[in-house]
């Protein structure tokens, strides 16, 4: 019901690469170099383009957020695939 936002930081440091996904969940980040990068994945229903922890008063809930456990590794000239993420069940 949301954009989902797809954030990607190399592990090696460095700035933060932010990209939409489509509908299908589907996403790409152009011009990675290889190595192991960590996703943060969240769904933006306020369409600010970051992350709300929401707010007690007025009450507005937190919106989804997914922090992949373990690193995805880059390979060059390689396509990366994900095991989808599912925003409607709790984080575990």
């Amino acid at each position: 019901d949301a954009p989902v936002i797809v954030e990607v930081r190399s592990e090696a440091g460095g700035e933060v690469r932010v990209v939409v996904a489509d509908a299908e969940g589907a996403f790409t980040v152009d011009r990675l170099a290889p190595g192991p990068y960590r996703l943060r994945l969240f769904a933006d229903r306020d369409g600010d383009g970051r992350w709300s922890g929401g707010s007690l008063v007025p009450y507005r809930p937190a919106e989804p957020l997914r922090i992949l456990p373990d690193p995805v590794t880059v390979r060059a000239r390689w396509a990366t695939e994900l095991e989808p993420v599912d925003f409607r069940t709790p984080s575990p």
